[in-house]
């Protein structure tokens, strides 16, 4: 035990990527506590039937401290990605959150004797390419040095908008903007594509993400491309004239395009702001098709025909 408490303590000390504001943790030899970065999960730390704390990896830690005589004291990082930031950035003295040991991880962290073995399950995210899909239909003139030198705006901070980053990554895009009701929610989102030794979701090449509030910019003739990827204007969720009021619509170019990922009902009011400025914009049932197109190629093998797939969702 003493041995894994010497690797515990070598650990890189670092911080949270921006979504939590708070100050690096003292050695736990100079205050008695240790801070432990974990999350909620059958494996490292749930409340149990009888309204008790527990997990494997929790009564590691608590068997650990116990004998060190540390208190704890636990912070709770969802999702995943905001985990290693934290530790690196010294908000923690050690992870207990079943962050498996990779050799790409080996190389930056210290960890203590594994205790099970896993195996790689391969898992393919069809939102990105059919995202940058529809993007490409809305701009088929543009090539990558072309969306690299316009700038891009994303209106939300939800898996969405992080599957537009990507998209616009993915074509090239270099500046891009993300308008959030929440800077905070932005953030962590803008912390997603900043490179880290253990950036393992970021796009391929390097961009640079800036976080604004959703309110009409002064500067929006620099976006050649806008994605309203919030759920706004949807059946049953808010009306969707805040989000189409989050973009100053004439001072952007003509060749701009505009992208609703909503697709019920088929016009927002974001689509007809857009199509009012004359852009060349969507919603987002091409890219629903995209989707769907893409899960039964990788099921089946065989790239089904998208008027088809099309015509029976019609």
């Amino acid at each position: 035990m003493r041995r894994f408490y010497s690797i515990l303590i070598t650990l890189p000390l670092v911080c949270d990527p921006g979504v939590v504001t708070q100050r690096p943790v003292l050695p736990v030899a100079k205050t008695g506590e240790l801070v432990v970065l974990t999350r909620n999960s059958a494996a490292t730390r749930y409340i149990d039937s009888q309204g008790r704390y527990a997990g494997l990896e929790y009564d590691l830690v608590e068997t650990f401290a116990r004998e060190q005589g540390y208190r704890v004291r636990y912070l709770d990082r969802q999702p995943f990605y905001q985990l290693l930031p934290a530790l690196e950035r010294n908000h923690a003295h050690l992870a207990a959150a079943g962050v498996a040991i990779t050799a790409r991880r080996l190389d930056h962290y210290a960890f203590a004797p594994s205790y099970q073995l896993v195996q790689s399950v391969v898992a393919y995210n069809t939102d990105v390419p059919a995202l940058a899909a529809e993007l490409t239909r809305l701009a088929p003139e543009r090539d990558a040095a072309g969306w690299a030198d316009t700038g891009a705006l994303v209106l939300g901070s939800g898996g969405a908008a992080r599957a537009a980053i990507a998209a616009l990554a993915r074509l090239g895009a270099r500046r891009i903007c993300v308008r959030a009701r929440s800077l905070e929610k932005g953030r962590a989102l803008e912390e997603v594509f900043r490179p880290t030794p253990d950036a393992s979701v970021r796009a391929a090449a390097r961009i640079d993400v800036v976080v604004e509030p959703i309110d009409a910019g002064d500067r929006d003739a620099r976006f050649g491309a806008i994605v309203q990827a919030t759920s706004a204007g949807m059946r049953g969720a808010d009306d969707g004239e805040s989000v189409a009021r989050a973009v100053a619509w004439s001072a952007l170019s003509p060749d701009a395009v505009a992208l609703d990922v909503v697709y019920a009902p088929p016009e927002t009011p974001f689509l007809r702001r857009a199509k009012g400025r004359g852009l060349r914009a969507d919603n987002g049932f091409g890219m629903l098709v995209g989707q769907g197109a893409l899960a039964f190629e990788l099921w089946l093998g065989v790239r089904p025909p998208l008027d088809v797939m099309r015509a029976a969702l019609e």
